[in-house]
This record gives C-alpha cells, sequence and structure tokens, in this order.
C-alpha cells in the first residue's frame, strides 16, 4: 500500500499540470484594447510658447499608449507630448480670439495597431487688457488712459513697468517719470518731498473706532501683522473684519480698504479735514457704496468721520471717530 501511494501522487501532480497546461493553450488571447476620452477647455489668447492647455487622457491593458495629433486647425497651433499626452502651446501667434476663436483637435490614442480618437475642442478667448499698464483691467479701470488713476498707495507694486504708457507718467508728482524712479531705485507713488504738514506718524498705530450712531467700539489692528500704513497726507487702513463702517462681519470674507486723505487748515497747522473716497465694496453680493468727510486734530489724536453707506439704494449716515490706542 505504501508502495501504491509513492506512484499514485507523482501521477496525480503530472495529470494536474497536463491539464492546466492544456486549458491555458485553449485560452483565447483578449487582444489590446485602448480607450481615451474627448476633451474641451478655454484658453486666453495671451498663453505664451510651453504653457500647458490640458491633458488627454489615454489607457491600454497591455502595455503604454502613444499619443499624436493627426488633424489640426488652424495648424500648428498646439504641440502633445506623445508619451503623457500633455497639450501644450506651439505658437502663440496663433492663438488669437479675434482671428481663431476655436482651435479643433483629433488626437490618436495608440498601442500598437490599435487605435483611439480624441476629438478636442478648444474655445479661446481675449485676454482682459491693461492699457496703462497701473495693474487694472481696462473693463474695470476708471481710466484706461491715464496710469495714475486710481491713485495708489506707496506700497503698490501690481503695475507694468514694460508699459510705455505708464513709463512715461508721473504718478506722485514729484517731477519725475515712473521710468526715471524704478530706473533710480525710488519709488513711483512716493514723492521725495511731502508739502502736507499733517503729521501722519500719530495715526500708523493701533487705533480705536467708535460708531456714535450705533454705538460700537472696535480696537483695529491689535494684529501688528496688518498696521495701518501712514504717509503724505493720507492714512491706510485695510479692515478683514468689515467693521470700521458698521458693516460685518461679512461672509465672504472680503476685505474693506479705506484711504483716509488729510488736509491741514493751512502750513503748520495740527487741524483739518480728511475725507475716504467714494468706494464700491461687495459683500454677500451685496454692492455697497461708502463715503465720508471729517476732521481731525494731530493734539488730541483724534479723526471724526462723517459717512453715508449706500446698500443699493438703502441710504444710512453714521458718525465714526478714530482714535490712537496708546
Amino acid at each position: 500500500m505504501k508502495y501504491f501511494k509513492k506512484i499514485l501522487v507523482p501521477l496525480l501532480s503530472v495529470l494536474l499540470v497536463s491539464a492546466c497546461t492544456s486549458d491555458d493553450e485553449n485560452t483565447p488571447d483578449r487582444g489590446v484594447v485602448v480607450t481615451t476620452l474627448d476633451f474641451n477647455t478655454t484658453i486666453l489668447d495671451n498663453l505664451e510658447f510651453g504653457d500647458v492647455v490640458g491633458n488627454i487622457k489615454g489607457r491600454t491593458n497591455i502595455g503604454l499608449v502613444s499619443f499624436e495629433i493627426i488633424s489640426q486647425t488652424p495648424e500648428g497651433a498646439l504641440s502633445i507630448d506623445e508619451i503623457v499626452g500633455e497639450l501644450t502651446v506651439a505658437n502663440p501667434d496663433i492663438i488669437d480670439a479675434s482671428v481663431n476663436p476655436e482651435i479643433v483637435l483629433t488626437v490618436t490614442v495608440k498601442n500598437g495597431d490599435v487605435s483611439k480618437n480624441s476629438n478636442i475642442t478648444i474655445a479661446v478667448e481675449a485676454a482682459p487688457v491693461d492699457n496703462d499698464g497701473d495693474g487694472i483691467f481696462s473693463d474695470t479701470d476708471q481710466d484706461d488712459n491715464d496710469p495714475c488713476v486710481p491713485s495708489q498707495l506707496p506700497n503698490y507694486t501690481d503695475f507694468d513697468e514694460t508699459n510705455p504708457i505708464w513709463m512715461a507718467a508721473d504718478c506722485d508728482g514729484d517731477g519725475d517719470t515712473n521710468g526715471d524712479e524704478i530706473a533710480n531705485g525710488t519709488n513711483p507713488y512716493e514723492s521725495a518731498t511731502c508739502d502736507s504738514m499733517v503729521d501722519t506718524d500719530i495715526w500708523s498705530g493701533p487705533l480705536a473706532f467708535k460708531d456714535e450712531v450705533f454705538g460700537d467700539v472696535y480696537e483695529y489692528n491689535s494684529n501688528p501683522n496688518s498696521p495701518p500704513i501712514a504717509g503724505c497726507g493720507f492714512l491706510f487702513v485695510s479692515d478683514p473684519l468689515d467693521y470700521i463702517f458698521n458693516y460685518g462681519p461679512c461672509a465672504d470674507t472680503d476685505t474693506l480698504d479705506i484711504t483716509l486723505t488729510f488736509e491741514p487748515d493751512f502750513d503748520g497747522a495740527t487741524e483739518g479735514t480728511v475725507s475716504v473716497t467714494e468706494q464700491d465694496y461687495t459683500c454677500d453680493f451685496l454692492v455697497s457704496t461708502f463715503t465720508a468727510t471729517g476732521t481731525y486734530d494731530e493734539l488730541t489724536e483724534t479723526i471724526i468721520l462723517n459717512y453715508t453707506v449706500d446698500e443699493e439704494g438703502d441710504i444710512f449716515d453714521g458718525i465714526l471717530t478714530i482714535t490712537t490706542v496708546p
């Protein structure tokens, strides 16, 4: 019996191996399968050579796929990486919304003799234009031919120093063009001489805001990382909580930027007027307009503003007292 078992076990192993081999040989070849997806997107016509437009999807069940553009209108606008399917700009001059508002391509995704096509449509839109180089697009600029409108604070850096209109202007009125100031390493938004005798250093630290009508008191700038900016005849306050004009907190977390402009009663005066230029502000899709005028007193370190808020026709007035915080 022991001898029979010794012969039987190897024999069964041979039969099992033979059966598996036979089954494998009879299994039909599933073949190569390639899949891809169509692709649609929108781009601006200010893209540069090599900028990425998108990635074409392609997969296969065996091995790897390759990518190739087999048709393109207009010809030569884009190129594709044959290994990863990344579409990039090949000729920026062709990508012009006024001439070619649409680019249509067909990309073949291939594995050997098996391939699938991806149909691609790319809409081309005109990029926003900043005609005068002040960093504000033409559709929202108050004056798109004057780079000094609207006026900016000394810490402003969004200008385009390659724009000839901006370079030829003198935004701080000190007699030197913006281009000369850049070349000389000076600030094109801060005059070297200051005609205002206002001691703006008084207002450069923490400030307290009290709304005399609503009774709210808000001590601004306990955070030293966002101090008010005081300069030649102005005070800039950025209010992330939107409390300054009794308007917050704003759920959309927009920041209310306020510039107060000082003007002394006469040279050397410690008293004078202060104003806030009319400014639109959006909070929770509600557009409001702020404006204010008032007085300042350097000796008492007090600013009193009479302000008006227009919430899409719903107008209310208030009185805001601003004092320094010791």
